[in-house]
């Protein structure tokens, strides 16, 4: 696919590019965390319930001690998923299997191995370009713009909340937004009936990804009885998986993810009791949705990231389930040719820097060094520069304040500085009205800060080897 680029777009963009590569491949390489590692081996396992016709066992082979755990699921990571259901492991499965059919036959249960893991790794490697390609098509659909386009893949790409959820954690988060914005891709496209497959795809894996979807569908459809028919088709999978599994042990109940979202925050309510704040604001959202008489594609995406957001910065959804939001911002940021592009590509770069210590603060465990690779090559590194840490628990952010106490008072401005950012991306992104007004901030440095925002994980990877490891 040729790109209409000028020499100066498709030098920055390469540059850009590289330095994302690095990042991305070091990341993935450096760090072997037990969910990433669990969820590898689980889907590994899951072949073996289908082959052996065990369907039954797949919550009691999750268990400490049981196959699952034979199979090298870590055990740091006991009943991680417990509460869930296969449908939601199968690209992992299909991926995976490979390594069973090399396993199963020859007697070779355990598969926890570095080999394995990577093996597992390349799969979100590839899932997160392919939501980087979702979201340049998207893009390109509407702005025409092939530079903004492949900036939008690129800021997915390079985004420290996405590496950290794919390339330290490895857990599965990048393959649901994969799919929810294949979703929308093909809604913008005009194939409507291709939007709703992909739509009921991306919630089997993960039913939190029916609230955005749930906007699109109340912008686009105004039919009540077809909004609830699409969205309980969207449920059909999970649901008849729930009738199928009511009956199976359980020693475990799991954790309940989707009571978390809904009880993390309340309002006090004046006659009795209190009510879920986000029950009451995607009440709002979807009435507000559902009574505008049209809706763009842009501002479609606007409103599909407000439940998006509302996840990532207001319930506690741990460091590896914040970049729920970032493919929708990264399309909201390039998808309009004002002038202010420069600006809104340092407010995310900013944000992302920001966040990252954010993260590192309410998580010790970001970049902890117990969950650095157990290879020769790490440990050559460390040896060479006197250091043993790589079995430690020091993550990189704790370290770095135990070195600069004065920074960790810091903290609540961070987080002030965080939310302003958004804030202001917001409302620049919500009219071309306000995109012109932001102009009048028009800055010059575009290269400087997509180098910058590039940077960020080989930056963060470089503070782990000096702080966090103590090797220098």
């Amino acid at each position: 696919m040729k790109l209409n680029l000028n020499p100066s777009q498709k030098r920055i963009l390469i540059i850009a590019a590289i330095l994302t590569f690095i990042g991305t491949i070091a990341i993935h390489l450096t760090f072997n965390y037990m969910d990433g590692q669990t969820l590898m081996a689980w889907s590994v396992n899951n072949w073996d319930l289908l082959v052996e016709g065990r369907i039954g066992d797949f919550y009691t082979d999750k268990d400490a001690g049981a196959l699952g755990f034979l199979r090298g699921a870590s055990p740091e990571a006991v009943h991680i998923e417990g509460s869930s259901n296969p449908l939601m492991f199968i690209p992992q499965m299909l991926w995976c299997f490979p390594i069973w059919v090399t396993h199963y036959f020859n007697g070779n249960t355990y598969v926890g191995t570095l080999a394995c893991v990577y093996w597992y790794k390349l799969f979100l490697i590839l899932m997160t370009g392919f939501c980087s390609w979702c979201c340049f098509r998207i893009v390109r659909r509407i702005s025409g713009d092939d530079f903004r386009s492949a900036l939008a893949g690129l800021i997915v790409m390079g985004s420290s909340e996405v590496l950290l959820s794919t390339g330290y954690s490895a857990q599965d988060e990048i393959i649901y937004l994969a799919f929810t914005m294949l979703a929308i891709e093909r809604l913008l496209a005009g194939k409507y009936k291709q939007f709703i497959i992909w739509a009921v795809v991306a919630v089997t894996l993960c039913p939190l990804v029916i609230l955005p979807l749930a906007v699109i569908i109340v912008l686009r459809q105004k039919s009540i009885l077809r909004i609830i028919g699409e969205l309980v088709l969207m449920l059909v999978p999970s649901g008849l998986w729930s009738v199928l599994s009511h009956n199976m042990i359980r020693s475990y109940a799991g954790a309940d993810h989707m009571g978390e979202v809904f009880d993390y925050l309340y309002i006090p309510l004046v006659i009795h009791g209190k009510a879920s704040a986000f029950i009451v604001f995607m009440v709002i959202l979807l009435f507000t949705c559902y009574i505008r008489p049209e809706c763009d594609d842009r501002k479609l995406i606007w409103f599909a990231s407000l439940p998006m957001i509302w996840l990532s910065y207001l319930t506690d959804s741990y460091f590896y389930r914040l970049l729920l939001y970032i493919p929708f911002l990264a399309i909201m940021i390039t998808v309009d040719d004002a002038d202010d592009l420069s600006l809104k590509v340092l407010l995310i770069t900013l944000l992302e820097y920001a966040r990252f210590f954010a993260i590192g603060i309410d998580n010790k465990i970001v970049l902890n060094t117990y969950y650095t690779v157990d290879a020769d090559w790490v440990r050559s590194i460390c040896a060479h520069f006197g250091s043993d840490k790589y079995s430690a628990y020091e993550g990189l952010v704790e370290q770095f304040f135990v070195f600069h106490p004065s920074l960790a008072q810091m903290a609540g401005v961070l987080n002030g500085v965080i939310v302003a950012i958004l804030i202001i991306l917001l409302w620049i992104t919500w009219s071309p009205q306000n995109e012109r007004k932001s102009e009048a901030c028009r800055i010059k440095g575009l290269n400087i800060y997509l180098t910058a925002y590039s940077l960020c994980i080989p930056i963060y990877l470089l503070m782990f080897w000096h702080y966090a490891m103590k090797c220098f």
